[in-house]
Order: structure tokens, then sequence, then C-alpha cells
């Protein structure tokens, strides 16, 4: 085993364990207030305990450590996080003076009578709590990211965090039975070592971590709730392992153990944090662990299919205009340059562009005065037609496949026929210069996040900002995370940011900038399950 137990492992003795259960099934625990001790977690159903998950000790004490944890039959510690409701930018919100349009308040589904109810006041169940068509009374989150614990991908406190392609002194994938692929498709396979009811923590998982963040960081008032509470709104939110120093950016006082990589000696240990209550999501010993940095946590749930075509020609002229022979797009388009480190003229490397078409084979990029640019050379491509999906609610994600071909795979153009409904998401930069890849979340007082329409919903709980929302700066309220906007084909997203990415990294960090094959001894992965 490369971990070792939680600290507070030892289950409850089975009379005692019984009877905890049976009272869970009574009075199953809910999210919380925000702003107060035992938020961001709860107590799972009773049906919980039948289906492997051992409550700690504690489990049902909110002011204990342990309040929502559980461990699995492998020994992996995982959190329950029950089903809430959210709403954003209302004037109704006590916070709405303070925060505006970003203001965000979270109920538990219990709050309202029904679903109507509480969409009269603006409230709207979780997308992350909708699966294979059935509304869900919660989910379970690894607490820890995983490592190999004797061939199963486990969560377990003070391991090694397993990576797609390990350098050395890193834990790939392909060392789980089976030997899953060493890339980000991988880690489909690497989480059903545990059970064939896990799978990676979807991007609405992830995206419902960050509300309950955020909600939490503008309801608490001290750090009697909230660890990582900071009154001057200047890092209020989730720290971590980011610096590349074992230490996190924001506060260089909160450290972090080595995993021993001798190539990546700045990779720590799962759970390592000298105060791990200022690395959970909830601020708070119960919470889950390293939502910011450590490594890129993989999420399915969103996909692209992207089109590529070759460049034949660039001019320095105002605006650029560039020759894409039979392009077959149409004015208004947006597209992203790549390869063009060795084109010449690097200056549209990575760089999202709105276009004009001149011709059947010529398009000028809006606004893009090349006057000072390199001179072309040869080579390059644009990405386009970029077409963005997400997984349908009806969907099991526990029956998906990691290929590109079939009708149950994540990826390819089958498999977006059958399980992903299309989106829209508009967030993109294209104003040359503040067009690169490198955006972060928030833009001055402008609201980062739709909510008027079930699009926008879904949008927001997919973890996509609004138009205008992202800037090269960001804001403090979103903790300047990154917001990497890339158009590729085969879309895997990442969250988090590893232990190297600074500022970037945060609990709601988000990469769109990673496909199926990638290979990466920075990437690795939580697992996750519903009860059904």
């Amino acid at each position: 085993m490369i971990g070792v137990l939680h600290p507070v492992m030892r289950p409850l003795s089975a009379p005692l364990g019984h009877a905890m259960a049976a009272a869970a099934r009574r009075h199953p625990g809910t999210i919380g207030t925000p702003g107060k001790v035992g938020f961001g977690v709860g107590i799972a159903p009773g049906q919980a305990h039948a289906l492997g998950y051992t409550p700690l000790p504690g489990c049902y004490d909110r002011f204990s450590p342990n309040y929502g944890n559980y461990a699995y039959t492998d020994g992996s510690i995982m959190v329950w996080v029950p089903a809430f409701r959210m709403r954003l930018a209302s004037p109704d919100s006590p916070r709405y003076a303070l925060y505006g349009a970003n203001c965000v308040d979270v109920l538990p589904v219990t709050a309202h009578a029904s679903e109507a109810a509480a969409n009269a006041e603006g409230f709207y169940l979780h997308r992350a709590f909708i699966h294979a068509g059935v509304v869900q009374p919660g989910f379970f989150y690894d607490k820890y990211k995983c490592s190999n614990n004797a061939g199963v991908a486990s969560s377990l406190f003070m391991g090694i965090p397993l990576v797609a392609s390990p350098q050395a002194g890193q834990v790939g994938f392909a060392s789980l039975d089976g030997a899953p692929a060493a890339n980000l498709s991988g880690s489909i396979a690497a989480a059903r070592t545990r059970g064939p009811q896990f799978f990676p923590a979807t991007v609405f998982m992830r995206d419902a971590l960050a509300v309950l963040a955020m909600a939490h960081a503008q309801a608490a008032t001290s750090t009697d709730a909230c660890a990582w509470h900071d009154p001057a709104g200047v890092r209020n939110f989730p720290l971590g392992c980011n610096s590349n120093a074992l230490s996190d950016i924001n506060d260089t006082s909160l450290t972090f153990t080595s995993a021993g990589s001798s190539a990546q000696p700045n990779m720590p240990l799962t759970g390592s944090a000298s105060v791990l209550a200022k690395t959970t999501h909830n601020g708070q010993a119960c919470g889950i662990a390293d939502v910011n940095g450590t490594t890129w946590d993989v999420n399915p749930g969103v996909t692209t299919i992207v089109a590529t075509k070759n460049i034949s020609g660039a001019t320095r002229t105002n605006p650029v205009t560039l020759t894409v022979a039979a392009h077959g797009l149409t004015t208004g388009a947006i597209v992203q340059a790549v390869s063009m480190a060795n084109a010449g003229m690097t200056q549209l490397q990575d760089r999202l562009f709105q276009i004009t078409v001149v011709d059947d084979d010529t398009i000028s990029l809006d606004g893009v005065n090349g006057t000072a640019f390199g001179e072309y050379t040869t080579g390059g491509q644009i990405r386009c037609n970029a077409r963005f999906y997400a997984l349908k609610p009806s969907v099991d994600i526990t029956t998906v496949t990691a290929g590109n071909s079939g009708a149950t795979d994540l990826w390819g153009a089958n498999g977006v026929a059958a399980l992903y409904d299309e989106i829209t998401p508009t967030p993109w930069r294209t104003d040359y210069s503040n067009n690169g890849p490198g955006q972060r979340y928030g833009n001055g007082a402008a609201q980062a996040f739709g909510w008027d329409t079930a699009d926008a919903r879904l949008l927001t709980m997919s973890g996509f900002p609004l138009a205008g929302a992202i800037s090269p700066a960001g804001v403090a309220l979103f903790g300047q995370d990154y917001f990497y906007q890339f158009f590729v084909d085969m879309l895997f997203v990442r969250s988090g940011g590893h232990w190297g990415n600074g500022a970037n990294a945060g609990v709601r960090a988000r990469s769109l900038g990673g496909t199926r094959t990638n290979t990466s001894s920075n990437v690795g992965f939580v697992a996750a399950s519903y009860l059904t």
C-alpha cells in the first residue's frame, strides 16, 4: 500500500455502526448552512452501509473532523456531498449588497416542498445530482486524490498521487490492475479498479464543489467554520500545493510533504498539508482535500468535436489575413491558431480569433494589426467549427467507455450522438492581445455565470462562465483561477491545477486544453460514485 490509513479510519463497531446507519436512514444529513460548521458535507442515506461504505468515528457529528466521512471496502476515504439547490445573482440574496451579480445562495433540498416551489424563488437543483435519469440524494467523492493501493486506485491519506504518464519516482495509471492506458482516458479504467460503480468525478461534481466553496466564502465570518477564511477577501478560497515549492503561493506558512519523486520533488503526498482544513472545499477537516493544486484532475461530462485546417500563408497587414484552402467558414466564426511556433508568426500562437471571410481560401482576423508581427514562413493550422457537448442527464456514467468509436464511448461522433446534448459556451476572448489561452475567471464587476435560462444554468453547472466574464488578470473573488480557453478535438476537461501553477490553480481552475490521448505527469484524478 502506497499511502497510510486515514488518522481516524477505524470503522465503528458493528452494533453501533448498524444503529447509526439506521438513524441515518431515518434522518440523512443535508448540505448544511453556508458559513457554519458542517457545511458542504453530510450524512449519507442508510443504504450506503449496505453498499460497502462504513461511517468513520464522528461521521454523524458535524463538529468532528470525520463528519460525513466514510471508508469504502478498499480503505478509500470518501466524503458524502448531499444534494442541494443553488441560486445566483438574486437581488433577494442576503449577500447581494456585497457581491451583487456574483452572489451565490445554497439551500438543502429539504428547504422547499418541491422543485417548482424552489424554482419560483430562483433555486435549482445542481446538475451533479442527476444520474441515469434519476435525481440523486447526493454523491460520494474521494477525500484524497487517487493513489495505487496494491493495484487499486484508492483515496488514501499520504498517498503518492497517480498520474497519467509518470516520470522518475511517480506512479502511473498503468501500474494498476489491468494496466489502464498511460494517458488521460486511462483514468476511466483506473477508477473502476475500485469497483464498477466508480468513475472519475464529473465536471458537474467539480462545479458543485466550487459552488459550495464560494457560498461558504461569502457567508463565513471567521476561521472557526472556515480555516481559509480571509476577511479582506484577497485569498478567501481553498488553498493548496501550487507554489512549486511545497507551499501555497498565497500562504507560504501552509506546507506540504514531498511525494519523493526525483523528477518532480515538489509534487506532494495526498492530504499532507500542515493544516488540512485550509485545503478543503469547506475549510474544515471533514471536507474534500487538495481541491487547489497537487495534480490536475480529469473530469468527464463535457467534450468537443473540432476540425483542423492547414494554413499556407499569413500576411503582416492590418488586419492579418490567413490563407486556408477551402476553409468552408462563415464570417463571425471563431478559430484558434496553433502550431505557429515554427511558422514565423509566433504572435498568433494558441490565440482565439473572430474572423471575416475574404474568399473561399482566405480569412482575416478581426481587429488584429499584424504589421509588426514576425514574417510567416510555413506551416501552422487553425482549429475551427468547435462544437461543445454536455453529458445527457439520462446517461449512466458507470457504463461509459473510454474509446472514440462506439455509442458508449465518451469521445467520437458516435458517442457524442448517443450520450451528449450540444451546448454553446461563449466566454471566449478574441480581442488581440487579450485573447491568449491563459484567461482567468472574473472581469471586474461583471456577472461571471448565467442563471436566467435553462441553457444558461446548464453552462454554469458545467463550469462555463458568461461572455465577457474572463480576463487575463481575473478577480480575487474567483481566486484568479485559471480558465484555459482552447479548442481541441475529443476534449477531456482538467480541473484544479498542479503543484507548480501558482495563482492559476484553484478549486474552480479549468483547462480545455487536454484530449483523451494526452500524456501527462501532472494529471491524475479523484473517483466518485452515486448510490444508484
